[in-house]
């Protein structure tokens, strides 16, 4: 069983070497923002969010615009949408949805990463993300596909990991099964 936690954002027909160096020659950038809350009566669904267009962001001193390839969909996120105590704080309404994605650098007024670096950063539902580098790691994509940077090489891979070799800890000769502990990370098994 290989459970596919990664989205391609299939979008725009983008030149990132033409756009790197000229913004204005994006597209609008297409995001999704939590527009209500789920409830008993009215469960989680394409109804709680809104599909918006806007121009990309404007680029600082010292940030980077990333062009999002992939995006990680993970079980935390629909608690989020909750507005009650949890152990994360509640996704705000009328902001773009958070997640962890991976992508390429098209713009950069940031000394550590150039145009075409690939990244893996919390830019949220959206084609492009705005940063100032602190969320941001270079991944090698000659490694590894990029998209197993928000599986296998990423949290989801870590935290299986850390589940497997430090809580569970397997010993010669002992059979265990954790299902449900492993469920959402069964994709490296």
């Amino acid at each position: 069983f290989k459970q596919k936690t990664a989205y391609e954002i299939k979008e725009c027909d983008w030149s990132s070497d033409v756009c790197s160096s000229d913004l204005a020659c994006m597209p609008g950038n297409k995001a999704f923002i939590l527009g209500a809350r789920p409830t008993r009566a009215n469960p989680a669904g394409p109804h709680n969010f809104r599909l918006i267009e806007r121009e990309p962001p404007d680029l600082g001193l010292g940030e980077v615009l990333v062009k999002n390839h992939y995006l990680s969909l993970d079980p935390y996120q629909r608690g989020r949408m909750n507005d009650g105590a949890s152990y994360a704080s509640p996704q705000p309404l009328g902001e773009v949805m958070t997640g962890r994605t991976v992508g390429e650098v098209i713009a950069t007024r940031n000394v550590r990463f150039a145009l075409g670096d690939f990244v893996i950063l919390t830019g949220g539902w959206q084609l492009i993300s705005k940063s100032d580098g602190r969320d941001m790691r270079r991944i090698d994509a000659k490694a590894a596909p990029i998209e197993a940077y928000l599986g296998p090489l990423g949290m989801p891979g870590v935290t299986a990991w850390y589940g497997i070799n430090e809580i569970i800890r397997p010993k010669a000769g002992r059979s265990e099964e954790h299902t449900s502990e492993l469920q959402s990370h069964s994709f490296i098994s």
